[in-house]
């Protein structure tokens, strides 16, 4: 399936910046039209490190999308953690992927209708992401 030449249908991901207000994020891949949910949980708040990477925390609770045990979840941390860290790359078209610092092949999708973190191909779409304000 060429997924480049087709329309897409935006998955919408409602994300909660550190100063309360919404964003949203979209997948640019059409085959994913609900919400990123981990945990039963779809809305997140984005935390800058300082460091030039964002953590992802579930917005009410403590939790964070970390990949330390292997596969993607939202589980306590502790604050250092590079598997809870993600990096935001511009592709240069106006979207952006979520790649993991602790594992730099692995990368926040939705290949396979759920949220996962692992290796991608450059042309997934489905690990392509817009932030809308």
């Amino acid at each position: 399936m060429n997924r480049i030449r087709k329309p897409f249908i935006a998955a919408l991901i409602t994300l909660a910046s550190a100063t309360a207000m919404a964003d949203t994020f979209q997948t640019r891949w059409e085959e994913v039209t609900e919400p990123l949910t981990v945990n039963g949980n779809s809305q997140f708040t984005i935390e800058d490190t300082g460091e030039g990477f964002i953590r992802i925390k579930e917005k009410f609770s403590n939790n964070y999308l970390n990949i330390e045990t292997g596969s993607l979840k939202s589980t306590n941390i502790t604050p250092g953690w590079h598997s809870a860290q993600w990096k935001v790359i511009q592709t240069g078209d106006g979207w952006i992927r979520l790649q993991n610092r602790w594992k730099p092949n692995q990368y926040l999708h939705v290949e396979t209708g759920s949220a996962k973190a692992g290796p991608i191909e450059s042309g997934w779409f489905s690990a392509q992401w817009k932030i809308i304000k």
